[in-house]
């Protein structure tokens, strides 16, 4: 029996390992890049921090009032150095810069689970090619720029495939996302994250017609 239960925790282990993602928030002047990254259980994520910009894990409270850089009682205490962790249960975790919360330098990762995604507003998109046979396209119905972030997640809950980087609505307001040419045909969820939006459909995968 325990032999059992060790290789149920070393298959659950392992797929952790294989399907995580690493995102990584940045420094930009008095500023947080992204200032919203939405993670799943397992991923790791890298906060900038350095002596001049001290990183410090707040409550929601203290994140909200923007008046003060408390720290959380059990969280990270204060890291001058650039801080790594994997994402446990789904929860949001608020962070700023002890010395320039008051200019805005703040950030949020939210975590999710398998089968649960972010409560954040609607983002106005029009799909298309769903079904799908190479490609998604989404047609943005208000100007966008900024960070960018699709996911597809089979339904187990695994990444299996995404994009994450700049978008410029300037230079058009479609994006065209492809996914691997061996993925499997079947249902998935198709999620696109900019900013404080989110856009989420279960979308099909015709196998038997791609090229």
């Amino acid at each position: 029996m325990k032999a059992i239960v060790l290789s149920i925790m070393c298959f659950v282990a392992l797929n952790i390992s294989v399907f995580a993602t690493n995102y990584s928030v940045t420094i930009s002047g008095t500023s947080y890049v992204p200032n919203l990254t939405v993670v799943n259980t397992g991923d790791q994520i890298t906060i900038g921090a350095s002596t001049m910009h001290p990183l410090v894990q707040v409550s929601k409270a203290t994140w909200n009032a923007g008046n003060s850089a408390t720290p959380l009682s059990g969280g990270w205490g204060t890291q001058t150095s650039d801080y790594t962790f994997t994402a446990g249960t789904p929860d949001t975790i608020y962070f700023l810069c002890s010395v320039h919360f008051a200019l805005g330098m703040k950030g949020r990762i939210v975590i999710q689970g398998p089968n649960q995604v972010a409560e954040l507003t609607q983002l106005p998109v029009v799909l298309f090619h769903n079904p799908a046979t190479n490609s998604f396209l989404f047609t943005f119905n208000k100007p966008m720029k900024g960070n960018l972030t699709i996911r597809m997640v089979n339904m187990n809950g695994h990444i299996i495939s995404g994009y994450n980087g700049n978008y410029d609505q300037t230079q058009g307001n479609t994006f065209e996302f492809s996914y691997p040419a061996d993925l499997s045909s079947g249902i998935y969820i198709l999620d696109l994250i900019a900013g404080n939006e989110r856009f989420s459909r279960k979308v099909l995968i015709a196998g038997e017609s791609r090229r």
